[in-house]
């Protein structure tokens, strides 16, 4: 039987999350932002324990983000959302990390809005 082999086994396990993942739409890169027909995902490298919060623009296809919040139990994930939703103009609920969970570098899914708009919104001067 193919189940004796635990690779096999391993797929089957996770054959629900294989099939989640297919039933994603595709994204198109561009610029450091993904677009997609429910909204967008942005690339965002997150520097925490900085001076102060603040968007630094975009660099090396991503956006760069600059938090006070320290990288561990979950603030600076927390500090991201809040800067980007004010940002944004959005609530925290139309925002959720996709990818990067526990890194610096980030993909961060924005609900119901255009690639143009995300992009003229972050890419202007931090207020």
């Amino acid at each position: 039987d193919w189940y004796d082999f635990p690779i096999m086994a391993i797929l089957e396990s996770e054959k629900s999350q294989f099939r989640r993942r297919a039933e994603r739409p595709c994204f198109a890169l561009w610029g450091g932002f993904l677009g997609s027909p429910r909204g967008g995902t942005i690339s965002v490298r997150v520097q925490p324990r900085a001076s102060r919060d603040r968007v630094l623009g975009f660099r090396d296809g991503a956006l760069r983000v600059s938090v006070t919040a320290p990288p561990y139990d979950g603030k600076a994930n927390a500090a991201l959302l809040e800067l980007l939703a004010q940002r944004l103009g959005v609530a925290k609920s139309r925002l959720s990390i996709v990818r990067g969970h526990t890194a610096r570098d980030k993909v961060v899914a924005v609900e119901g809005m255009a690639d143009g708009e995300v992009l003229q919104l972050l890419d202007g001067p931090s207020h």
